[in-house]
């Protein structure tokens, strides 16, 4: 955020604690929000259902464990976008309860620094209403597997690294990408895509057909690699990619993709 940018939340959700108690989302663009801001949030609307953060700064772990253990019977939302959240060395993820929620979208690859995958994945697990996961670059191709196996209802997805942070043969790679996207069919977005090695990209083809949203935006593939993957993206509506796929990957996407609106 600009210095001296002033947009800073304590003093609206101070406000909003006293006259609108039952406040059910709060959707915040660039503003500063402490982690005693969202402690605040936490505690004084027990019907909270949604956070949204886009470009916000001031907060870290430590307020995300306030909201995932003071929100979380009826957390719906917890979306985090475009900000690199501060690391305190909290586990939040862990501070979910260990019930069944009502969470349906958990956005956090913004967050970079590790989590607690099994407490994650234990968390998909009782989150059977979820359809859209973001993941941070911590989480390894082998445990994107595992979440996507545990939740094939998801229709949006942002994977984490397809790199093998477990020390897996890239074989085993391989094999857990084809299996994840096979199990997942659901999926019309999907975004992530970090450290992708070309021969991992058939993984994707199970999903292709439904995609309305692909983002190749952390993938630098050229057009010949591109072009066995876009030629089974026909509802596609939105593109994101990089200029290494030129004008002959660019023209390939034109020639499939007849419901394009943002390239």
């Amino acid at each position: 955020m600009p210095a001296h940018w002033g947009a800073h939340f304590g003093p609206w959700v101070s406000a909003m604690a006293k006259a609108y108690p039952w406040l059910e989302k709060v959707y915040l663009k660039r503003m500063s929000v402490t982690d005693d801001d969202l402690a605040l949030l936490a505690e004084s609307f027990p019907g909270f259902k949604g956070l949204v953060l886009v470009c916000c700064d001031g907060f870290g772990t430590s307020g995300l464990a306030v909201v995932a253990s003071k929100c979380s019977l009826k957390l719906r939302v917890l979306d985090l976008i475009e900000y690199e959240v501060i690391d305190d060395d909290v586990d939040w993820i862990c501070c979910f309860p260990e019930s069944q929620t009502c969470l349906e979208s958990l956005m956090f690859d913004c967050v970079e620094c590790l989590v607690n995958f099994e407490a994650l994945e234990r968390l998909v697990i009782r989150s059977t209403s979820l359809k859209k996961l973001r993941l941070n670059s911590y989480v390894s191709i082998g445990q994107l597997h595992r979440l996507m196996v545990r939740a094939p209802q998801l229709t949006h997805l942002r994977t984490g690294s397809f790199s093998s942070l477990e020390g897996n043969a890239q074989g085993d790679q391989e094999l857990d990408c084809v299996s994840a996207f096979a199990a997942c069919k659901s999926i019309v977005c999907l975004s992530g895509f970090n450290e992708i090695f070309v021969d991992q990209l058939p993984a994707i083809y199970p999903v292709c057909a439904n995609l309305t949203n692909l983002n190749f935006s952390y993938a630098n593939i050229s057009a010949e690699q591109l072009k066995p993957v876009i030629r089974n993206c026909h509802k596609l509506q939105t593109f994101w990619v990089l200029d290494s796929v030129c004008d002959e990957g660019l023209k390939a996407v034109a020639a499939t993709s007849k419901e394009l609106r943002e390239l």
